[in-house]
């Protein structure tokens, strides 16, 4: 390790390599290993929430939102965080390596007539270390309103043709009176 190295954790790879073997084709193995090293002294646990993304599943008929949260660790030792938003919890890497960077993807239940959507997400790593930030959104289910808009024009149409249809009928009732009349008159 050299001497200015900082404090905390520091990840890296031995590689072993054979000399190359073969004729016209030259084949060379290697064989890796990943090595952590914690260098003794003053490390700095800590990491930021550095962006929030949101998406819906859907145009349409909106029934979930994606909420992707990347982490950043700006500390030196490794981390093991814990990501909600809302309710749900997020799925990602279950260890934040020092100075690395992960993505973190919930799924946020809609409710089914749309409306304003607030997920807050918390991400919790272990010595207290707590982040919060909030995203919101408002979701228009256009297909819902496309649907109601659709029955109400079919229920004024089917209203109309049976005001249409009685008005037939009562015709057809007073040409029949009219005609009971009629015969009735008669010798």
């Amino acid at each position: 390790v050299p001497d200015a190295a900082e404090p905390g954790d520091h990840v890296g790879v031995v590689v072993v390599e054979s000399a190359p073997q073969g004729g016209a084709i030259k084949i060379v193995r290697r064989v890796a290993t990943r090595m952590y090293v914690t260098v003794p002294g003053d490390a700095t646990r800590a990491f930021t929430i550095i962006e929030v993304t949101r998406a819906l599943d859907s145009t349409w008929f909106p029934g979930h939102l994606a909420v992707e949260a990347t982490l950043r660790n700006t500390g030196r030792v490794r981390l093991h965080p814990s990501v909600r938003a809302g309710s749900a919890g997020a799925k990602g890497a279950d260890t934040l390596l020092a100075r690395s960077v992960e993505p973190y993807l919930a799924d946020v239940k809609v409710p089914w007539y749309g409306g304003p959507v607030k997920a807050t997400v918390v991400a919790t790593a272990e010595g207290g270390l707590t982040r919060t930030t909030t995203v919101s959104l408002f979701v228009v289910p256009w297909g819902l309103i496309i649907a109601i808009v659709l029955v109400l024009i079919t229920g004024r149409f089917l209203i109309w043709a049976w005001r249409r249809r009685l008005g037939r009928i009562r015709g057809l009732q007073d040409d029949v009176r009219r005609l009971e009349q009629l015969v009735a008159s008669r010798p």
